[in-house]
């Protein structure tokens, strides 16, 4: 995996630092998927019939009395491949492999797997992702959590769609398909002036955004009377600590830490004496009697730390901003990736883009 580093500007105070860095990175992801996005609105609009005509060509046409006609078979072969993509529908598999692996847990962990795709309706968020993909290029879907109900502390795993392509921007210097490697994202929307105060009522509007030039950062976070707002999702640098234990399991320091002063209360010492009555081998609770000769083990067993080191990680933070301030995080997501998934359709590099 490659190493996280800290790029914010250590000059300002930390909230301005994110602020800095993400409107920085907006700018540069927008700058760089321009032409893509352009070519895949123009998509989008012959797809439903719209431009197939020059608008020069239109003009002329119309003044002279004449028909511009639009015999559309785009759709045909678009859904004609999404078809086939409903035929061979996708799902997550777990393949056991490595050390510890066996067919038993990831046949149980593809029965919970399955079951999150069930519950969170995953096929429509796989087919829009895919639908985006063959209309325009690309589309995404997202893995979520929320909590089951208002009276429980207990969370679920979703797959959610992405309706919006255009609402995703993935760091464009990620390599892999499946934008794992991404060290940051965003994913963001449009809203009114009057559906922003209803959403943060005790935020206030951002002010600083109606001033700044066509160029400045700020420039692509105001439209007139509506505000962009969204998730910044990035990864941060972080150390961590691993032990491996004597059952040859390997696991976070800090969470072992915890975890063992909670299992140390199930440890028991016993020792194996002869029972009175039948004479048969019997554990025995407490220390062996001194000099009985007896032995003696512990039951629950807490696995000693073998070895210990610390490695150089990272973690994935969320925050809700408007462009001038941060209106909710960091939220630290339980996982290594950025919980957006992109599905393309042909990717060619020409001219470096």
């Amino acid at each position: 995996m490659d190493k996280i580093y800290d790029t914010t500007n250590k000059d300002l105070p930390p909230k301005d630092r994110v602020i800095t860095q993400a409107l920085s990175r907006f700018r540069t992801v927008m700058n760089f998927e321009k032409q893509n996005r352009l070519d895949a609105v123009e998509d989008l609009r012959m797809l439903v019939g719209q431009d197939h005509w020059p608008a020069a060509v239109v003009r002329d046409r119309e003044a002279d009395g004449r028909p511009v006609l639009v015999v559309n078979k785009l759709p045909g072969f678009a859904d004609r491949v999404i078809n086939e993509g409903r035929i061979n529908q996708v799902g997550v598999k777990v393949i056991p492999r490595g050390g510890g692996a066996s067919k038993e847990v990831a046949l149980v962990l593809n029965g919970m797997i399955k079951a999150i795709e069930v519950e969170s309706d995953a096929d429509v968020a796989y087919q829009t992702a895919f639908e985006g993909a063959v209309h325009c290029g690309f589309g995404y879907f997202r893995i979520n959590t929320s909590y089951i109900d208002d009276t429980s502390f207990d969370q679920e795993i979703k797959i959610e769609r992405i309706k919006n392509n255009f609402a995703v921007a993935l760091d464009p210097a990620r390599v892999k398909h499946d934008g794992s490697d991404s060290r940051w994202g965003f994913v963001t929307e449009m809203v009114s002036d009057e559906e922003y105060k209803a959403r943060w009522p005790e935020k206030g509007p951002p002010s600083s955004l109606q001033d700044d030039g066509a160029n400045s950062e700020t420039s692509l976070w105001c439209e007139g009377a509506s505000y962009r707002v969204g998730e910044y999702w990035v990864k941060v640098p972080d150390k961590k600590r691993i032990y491996l234990l004597s059952d040859k399991r390997t696991v976070d320091g800090d969470e072992w830490d915890e975890a063992a002063v909670i299992l140390k209360d199930d440890e028991q010492l016993v020792h194996v004496a002869p029972d009175p009555a039948t004479g048969q081998p019997t554990q025995v609770p407490g220390p062996a009697p001194e000099g009985s000769g007896f032995p003696e083990q512990i039951l629950n067993e807490v696995p000693r730390v073998v070895r210990e080191r610390v490695v150089d990680s990272h973690k994935v933070l969320q925050y809700i901003i408007d462009g001038e301030k941060i209106l909710s995080g960091p939220h630290e997501w339980s996982g290594k990736y950025i919980p957006i998934i992109p599905v393309w359709g042909k990717e060619i590099t020409v001219d470096g883009e």
